[in-house]
């Protein structure tokens, strides 16, 4: 259902007061910090409560605006339902339901700036009570939400058939048999207490059919709360009314009284289309009705211009007629008011239009309102212009048929393709001859075997008598394409494993070569892997030859000394020191007979060039060496060791500083400390799981 452009399934459900003070307080204290310290600063204080002030004013505000925003205004509905709403709601007591949801929430936003500006935490308490006062409003607009979701769905621009009467007399009974509408039908009154709504097709347009409660014949004031549904229904929707009356007098009203209360409510649906409606004729038809009455009908039809009918809604006889005869009332109008609007716009145009129609009133009407209308709107009337309209076809066969009906002859049964199938064995066994029923100019070319078409052309008009040499040649010329392309490919295989050939030992050759390298380079070495001592920077060597200097000039008397005592002694120990001299030489000389011979074979198989490239490979390798000694861990340590301490007692202070500071016990302390958590060591163990002890 749509009000107003809003769809009344979109109204979100009302929550009462308690609940909407969980609802946004929860919110609030999910969306903002829940801690503050007391050491904290006054202004983080203030900050984190009017943080809260605000979140919750703000969550506060929208779910009431969104209540007063979604529910439907009155004032921009339709004249009909905002009648319908009057007479269901209360008009003054939904707007004052709304009124007091949307002053609470600008009470609320006042509140907050006074909260801001004061600086005070106690946030909930007096919003609290302000909402919980409204807490039966807020129950009232939900009851008015879930009955608004259960109204039906009318709209008041449709073409429209509208029912009325007094109760019992088969309006919802019409209704179904009208519509795909299911409307409850019993046989007491006011079983139908809320207007009911279907739809169904005519003349290729839809239309809504609306079911309404029953109405007595009592003033105004009088009417309770169901009748007043429909008399708000007759007076705002546009439509036309079908009056319907029980001329069985079955629903304990007699026809004068249904006439008079027809009269007495014509006042709300005088402008509009009227069809009196005379039902359940099939337990009394009008032939039996008494004069009076019949009387009383004939005036009604003069005094008020209204059409009657007489229909029976359980045999359905009249129904449709009925049906056809108050769709073209609505349209006569329809069509009538853009008549005269097209005559204000264009009076000499429409003059023309009416004076062509001549006597028929709805083509006249048509053809005035085609004027006002164009584009697609012109055709959504589906009313014909045409003054001789086409007649439907009929064939001669079944004129023929009609005919002998008529004068009572029996027929005998056509004998169809099934009957036939059945007496050769049935579906499976008979074979349908599809031919036998061609429309062909000659019966000779019934079963004719029936050539191919392309392209709307017959192949065999284009069959070639030497098509089969044709086709030799070409499965000739086929193979020699084919064996090309085979000797074509067994020359590109022999290419590629050529090209991988080359590929394969241009690797072994560079691996060879690499291997070579490694092995000249592994030879040209000199004891790498002995220790080594890092190159002493320049003022430590100055340094170190200044006291070598002082101490020469010291010790030139003690020298002179040691050398007469060892004089003696270095006659006995020259022996073996010569030995060792001599086996020194020995295996010099064959090291560097060993590389003069290397070095001629390097010269006889590579030449100059090679020998070059190893010499810069080797002052390379030399330095990366060097710059990998200076920057390893134990140049560092040395560094570290030796720099900015000059005596042996600051460096065995600095030994003991770095011990303290480290927590070591000495060099050989390895332990590493981990700070585990308090609540898994402390304590004894209790029963239970051990996977997170």
């Amino acid at each position: 259902m749509e009000l107003g452009g809003l769809k009344v399934k979109d109204l979100a459900p009302v929550l009462s007061a308690g609940a909407l003070i969980d609802v946004c307080l929860s919110k609030t204290q999910r969306k903002t910090p829940t801690e503050i310290h007391k050491r904290s600063s006054i202004n983080l204080i203030r900050k984190f409560y009017i943080r809260k002030i605000k979140t919750a004013a703000q969550f506060f505000t929208e779910k009431l605006k969104a209540i007063t925003s979604l529910f439907p205004r009155l004032e921009s509905l339709h004249p009909f339902y905002g009648d319908l709403l009057n007479i269901l709601y209360d008009r003054d007591h939904y707007k004052l339901a709304l009124g007091s949801v949307a002053a609470a929430a600008n009470r609320i936003e006042k509140i907050c700036k006074e909260y801001i500006t004061i600086s005070k935490y106690s946030d909930s308490l007096y919003k609290s009570k302000l909402v919980k006062k409204l807490g039966k409003v807020f129950e009232y607009l939900e009851e008015v939400r879930q009955h608004l979701q259960r109204l039906p769905s009318v709209e008041t621009a449709q073409r429209t058939l509208l029912l009325a009467g007094f109760p019992n007399v088969g309006k919802s009974s019409f209704v179904n048999k009208l519509s795909n509408a299911n409307v409850e039908v019993q046989p007491f009154a006011f079983t139908t207490k809320s207007l009911f709504v279907g739809h169904f097709d005519h003349l290729y347009a839809r239309w809504q059919v609306i079911d309404t409660p029953g109405i007595l014949d009592h003033p105004l004031e009088e009417r309770n709360l169901i009748e007043m549904l429909a008399v708000a229904a007759l007076t705002h929707l546009n439509c036309v009314v079908l009056f319907l009356v029980d001329v069985s007098e079955e629903c304990g009203y007699s026809l004068q009284q249904q006439i008079q209360l027809f009269k007495n409510i014509l006042v709300l649906f005088k402008k509009k289309p009227k069809l009196l409606i005379l039902n359940k004729t099939d337990k009394r038809p009008l032939q039996q009705l008494q004069q009076e009455e019949q009387q009383l009908l004939k005036d009604l039809e003069k005094e008020t211009d209204v059409c009657i009918a007489a229909t029976s809604t359980l045999t359905g006889e009249g129904l449709d007629e009925a049906k056809n005869k108050a769709c073209e009332l609505l349209l006569q109008q329809r069509l009538l008011r853009r008549a005269a609007a097209a005559a204000a716009a264009d009076p000499a145009a429409a003059a023309a239009a009416a004076a062509a129609a001549g006597d028929q009133p709805l083509a006249a009407a048509a053809a005035a309102a085609s004027l006002a209308i164009k584009g697609p709107a012109a055709a959504m009337l589906h009313v014909s212009t045409v003054q001789q309209p086409r007649k439907p076809n009929i064939p001669e066969s079944v004129l023929r048929e009609i005919e002998l009906k008529k004068q009572g002859v029996v027929l005998p049964r056509r004998r169809l393709e099934r009957d036939i199938e059945e007496e050769e064995g049935g579906p499976g066994v008979y074979n349908y001859d599809i031919r036998k029923d061609y429309i062909l100019e000659k019966e000779e070319w019934r079963y004719d075997i029936q050539p191919e078409f392309l392209n709307g052309k017959n192949i065999g008009d284009f069959l070639d008598p030497d098509i089969k040499e044709k086709l030799m040649k070409l499965e000739e010329e086929e193979q020699q394409l084919l064996q090309q392309e085979e000797q074509q490919q067994e020359q590109i295989q022999a290419r590629q494993q050529l090209a991988n050939l080359k590929a394969v030992r241009q690797k072994l050759q560079r691996l060879h070569r690499g291997i070579s390298q490694k092995r000249m380079e592994a030879k040209l070495k000199k004891k790498r892997n002995g220790p080594r001592l890092l190159k002493k920077t320049k003022h430590q060597l100055e340094a170190a030859r200044r006291a070598l200097r002082e101490e020469e000039i010291n010790l030139d008397g003690v020298k002179r000394q040691k050398r007469k005592r060892e004089a003696s002694d270095s006659m006995e120990v020259e022996g073996s020191e010569r030995e060792k001299l001599r086996a020194k030489i020995r295996r010099l000389v064959k090291s560097r007979e060993k590389e003069t011979k290397e070095r001629k074979e390097l010269k006889e198989r590579k030449g100059l060039k090679e020998i070059k490239e190893l010499k810069e490979l080797r002052e390379l390798k030399d330095l990366k060496e060097e710059e990998e000694l200076e920057e390893s861990a134990v140049a560092r340590g040395q560094r570290r060791r030796l720099g900015g301490v000059r005596t042996a007692q600051a460096f065995k202070l600095k030994k003991q500083i770095d011990k303290k500071l480290k927590g070591r016990k000495g060099e050989s302390d390895r332990f590493i400390n981990v700070k585990k958590q308090k609540w898994m060591l402390s304590g004894k163990r209790t029963l239970g799981k051990t996977n997170k002890r």
